[in-house]
């Protein structure tokens, strides 16, 4: 009785996969009772048959000697297992987001650090490394502003041209801009024109400093 009660409590913890547990308990009655049964069956010997049918409670307890380390080790191990991937797809979300976004900050003014210095930004792309993203930055500084314009949306092209495993998750294409410095009006709208053009794209105005995707 001790031994029933310790095994149901330890079933109920909660990395324990009863389920698995289960299946392998049924495995292992269907695998030992064939093992016995199906020669005596297959001999059509009745006496055979009495013999096994009387010797039942010893029968029961040889499955339950077998079947029950199996079950215990089979759920364990499941348990363990379910636990850890979840874990580890805890751990790939913030990844996954990352892949996926792509950050333009602007470099602030000399003179007034509050305001961004004309056309010069720092675009930032993410790769997965390991179990992080890490960060890829291309500072664009143009003299005039089609050609800064001109090599955000190639930066802008080559991000979307690359597919991602945040694609195969069904994450969205985002693109964050940092509005502190401040760009001056109507960068943003430009911004925001380039990649709707595009489609497929969310854009998103921060209102703050850039920091690196979490």
């Amino acid at each position: 009785m001790n031994v029933v009660l310790a095994v149901a409590e330890y079933a109920n913890q909660p990395w324990f996969d009863f389920k698995i547990a289960l299946v392998a308990v049924v495995i292992v009655t269907v695998v030992v009772l064939g093992a016995v049964v199906l020669p005596v069956a297959l001999g059509a010997s009745a006496t055979g048959v009495l013999a096994v049918v009387g010797s039942g409670a010893k029968l029961v307890g040889a499955v339950a000697a077998i079947a029950l380390p199996v079950a215990v080790t089979a759920g364990t191990l499941s348990g363990w297992a379910k636990k850890a991937w979840g874990t580890e797809q805890k751990a790939a979300e913030p990844v996954l987001q990352a892949l996926n976004q792509f950050d333009i900050a602007f470099e602030a003014s000399a003179a007034e650090p509050k305001q961004a210095k004309d056309f010069s930004a720092v675009v930032v792309r993410y790769r997965a490394s390991g179990d992080k993203a890490a960060e890829d930055r291309h500072p664009i500084r143009e003299d005039r502003g089609e050609a800064f314009y001109y090599q955000l949306e190639s930066q802008l092209d080559q991000w979307l041209s690359q597919h991602t495993s945040a694609d195969n998750a069904g994450k969205c294409r985002k693109v964050c801009v940092y509005m502190s410095p401040y760009p001056g009006e109507g960068v943003y709208e430009r911004i925001k024109q380039l990649c709707e053009r595009r489609g497929g794209v969310v854009v998103s105005r921060v209102e703050a400093a850039w920091s690196a995707a979490q």
